[in-house]
């Protein structure tokens, strides 16, 4: 069972149900049925599927040199 914050749940219309939830660094993003929800501290953003384009994957890498 996914914990849904209420800031989160007041968004949802009839019928749309959160079926993933993750930590992203300091955010907790949920999928739905319809959208994503991307929640920082006391902020959240509803971003639809349809305006999704592409997903891009970032590593930083840290690299020690000896000489």
């Amino acid at each position: 069972m996914i914990n849904i914050p209420k800031d989160v749940e007041k968004y949802l219309v009839k019928d749309e149900i959160v079926d993933k939830q993750f930590q992203l660094k300091d955010r907790n993003v949920f999928t739905s049925t319809n959208r994503m929800f991307i929640k920082k501290g006391n902020t959240v953003r509803d971003i639809s599927y349809a305006h999704i384009s592409s997903i891009e994957s970032q590593v930083k890498r840290k690299w020690l040199i000896i000489i």
